[in-house]
């Protein structure tokens, strides 16, 4: 058994790209993967039922949306920050320091 055997890893923004490869690379190393997503819930439930995962809806920028994930999934061993927050769209209030 390895040390990842067993463990509850959550990759934010799992659904493709980067986070996905970190998703099935987890997989493999016998993690309970946690896919997140903010959208493409299609792409996300591919992924997650192709590793043994389970896909979750949570938009990152909502503090109580991930409060909310947290409370549905559990703690986690491994936590992948791989989803951003698009400089953009967010909230005018935030500041500099919070960002």
């Amino acid at each position: 058994m390895n040390e990842f055997t067993g463990r509850t890893a959550l990759v934010t923004g799992g659904s493709r790209g980067l986070g996905e490869a970190f998703c099935r690379l987890l997989a493999a190393e016998g993690c309970r993967v946690i896919v997140n997503y903010a959208h493409g819930k299609e792409a996300a439930e591919a992924v997650a039922k192709e590793i043994g995962g389970i896909a979750v809806p949570c938009d990152i920028s909502d503090e109580h949306s991930v409060q909310k994930m947290f409370q549905e999934i559990g703690p986690v061993a491994i936590l992948i920050n791989n989803a951003r927050v698009d400089p953009y769209k967010r909230d005018s209030e935030m500041s500099d320091g919070e960002w």
